[in-house]
């Protein structure tokens, strides 16, 4: 479909990339060895994993795309009692998640088919 040409930016290192912009039902991307390289990103051969990552301030949001999750036949789904969260962090979290939902993160749902706490990290 097209080239966009973008600065990419990796723990304060950037380069100038191309992405070829291809129509395809997945949100995946491919990034070349040559980016990677550039970016200081060391790839483990034998297991793909990946050894060096930046860390963003903020999630984009992906709009238009509700991801399922594939479940195997024989597992069922949990409802787990909720339990709420301590006093002492209950408002920082609720500015958290109120961040998330500004931000176009995370939005509310009418209802879900499983439910399970918040758990806090920090």
């Amino acid at each position: 479909m097209g080239i966009l040409r973008a600065s990419v930016t990796v723990n304060g290192r950037t380069v100038e990339a191309e992405f070829y912009v291809v129509d395809s039902p997945t949100l995946e991307a491919i990034m070349g060895l040559d980016l990677l390289s550039d970016l200081g990103v060391t790839i483990i051969p034998a297991t793909g994993r990946v050894l060096a990552v930046s860390e963003e301030d903020y999630l984009p949001a992906i709009k238009g795309y509700q991801h399922r999750i594939v479940l195997k036949k024989e597992a069922a789904l949990t409802c787990q009692k909720l339990r709420r969260v301590p006093l002492s962090i209950r408002e920082e979290v609720s500015q958290e998640i109120e961040k998330l939902r500004e931000s176009g993160v995370i939005e509310p749902i009418e209802a879900s088919e499983c439910i399970n706490p918040v758990i806090v990290a920090r």
